[in-house]
């Protein structure tokens, strides 16, 4: 058994698209083998006309459950990639645009087919199209996969999404090519060879890959230089950033390239912090401080980050945001001294600096608990001091 479960691709938005598809495709699925919801308006008929209901519909519908589970666990994995660069709304536009698109090529083809196959269900072709928009968009990033033979030997790996999607594609251009080979030209001119599993998530990629492309190049989705045309140029993530600072622009050009940077970067900030991925927020502002686009933060996004690197266990980390936060914003400035000695006491080492950052709170506006706390870390940090604790400086703040 073989089992892709999650991906390392920086995710800018929470999947609620990609769980909701789930929870679609399971309830129908549970709705049809439970006799509450009738399977046939959910089949894609072949030979009796275009049904347009039918092209939404056969793609939330699935012969069984292992179907079912093989369908969904891609969705999963795949999906996560597509919708965290995307967001909910466009990325359930392009699947289920992909969806529609696909039935309808395929319902119009087999108009004259009269064998014995009378339609087909699933949402594997869609689920294809988004696996080649992944690959478009997040080629070389890393798939961890789950191995499990027997049910006695089990263990886990890492693939590349490209590699992965090679793979799968790879196999169903096989199975296309043995349908043929082993039906010979009889197969070759009936509707038979269409209608095979294979066919159908090929035609699923052939609609996602031109779709990934276009909105890539019309700016619609950021890959950061991570894209498959950066990766099979070389020009990757910060070599191609810098490749592309060194070309010759129009100086106003370059002005308004740099603003629309800066948005981008702190749209891409203010995600993270929203799906509470605090350390992702954070690298976000390493990457544009190295392209000379520092980002400037409010007193609410400082606060914010703050929070959201505590709430990580990411204390150290957050030590230097801190102290940028009492450099350049006055609000709320001592109980985030008293937290950042505290840190300096207990993560970092530094009891002299955490009494130097407590010389400077004003303690007749703090309130009971931030005196206490404010007591506690002076207590300890002069209880360091007096047993001649040695103390790094660090320059970073």
């Amino acid at each position: 058994m073989f089992i892709p479960y999650s991906c390392d691709a920086p995710l800018y938005y929470r999947p609620f698209g990609t769980i909701g598809l789930i929870v679609v495709n399971t309830v129908v699925f549970f709705a049809h083998h439970l006799g509450a919801l009738p399977v046939e308006p959910w089949v894609l008929e072949y030979g009796t006309g275009c049904h347009p209901q039918e092209w939404l519909l056969c793609n939330f519908a699935h012969a069984d459950l292992g179907h079912l589970l093989g369908n969904m666990l891609f969705l999963w994995v795949f999906g996560l990639i597509v919708e965290g660069k995307l967001g909910a709304a466009k990325f359930l536009s392009c699947y289920l645009a992909i969806g529609l698109l696909h039935a309808a090529i395929e319902q119009t083809l087999m108009l004259g087919y009269g064998g014995s196959t009378e339609g087909s269900l699933g949402a594997s072709a869609a689920i294809f199209g988004i696996m080649a928009m992944a690959c478009v968009w997040a080629p070389a990033n890393e798939v961890s996969i789950f191995v499990w033979i027997f049910w006695v030997v089990h263990f886990t790996f890492e693939m590349s999404v490209g590699v992965l999607a090679a793979i799968y594609v790879g196999w169903e251009v096989v199975l296309v090519g043995l349908h043929f080979a082993l039906g010979g030209a009889a197969v070759a001119t009936s509707g038979e060879a269409f209608a095979t599993s294979s066919w159908l998530h090929l035609l699923g990629v052939l609609i996602g890959a031109p779709l990934a492309i276009v909105m890539l190049k019309r700016g619609v989705v950021d890959c950061e230089g991570w894209d498959l045309f950066s990766v099979l140029s070389g020009d990757t993530g910060a070599d191609a950033q810098a490749k592309r600072a060194a070309e010759p622009i129009l100086e106003e050009t370059l002005a308004v390239r740099r603003e629309e940077k800066l948005q981008e970067g702190l749209r891409r900030f203010e995600a993270y912090l929203a799906i509470g991925q605090a350390s992702q927020a954070q690298g976000v502002r390493r990457r544009m401080s190295d392209m000379g686009m520092p980002l400037s933060l409010t007193a609410r996004q400082h606060a914010a980050l703050v929070v959201g690197l505590h709430k990580e266990g990411k204390w150290v980390e957050s030590a230097p945001v801190m102290a940028e936060y009492l450099a350049e914003h006055r609000d709320n400035a001592d109980p985030v001294r008293i937290k950042l000695a505290q840190i300096c006491v207990l993560q970092l080492e530094r009891p002299h600096k955490a009494l130097e950052l407590l010389k400077q709170v004003d303690q007749s506006g703090l309130s009971d608990g931030q005196r206490e706390l404010f007591r506690k870390v002076a207590v300890a940090a002069k209880q360091r001091v007096e047993a001649g604790e040695i103390e790094i400086d660090d320059a970073a703040w």
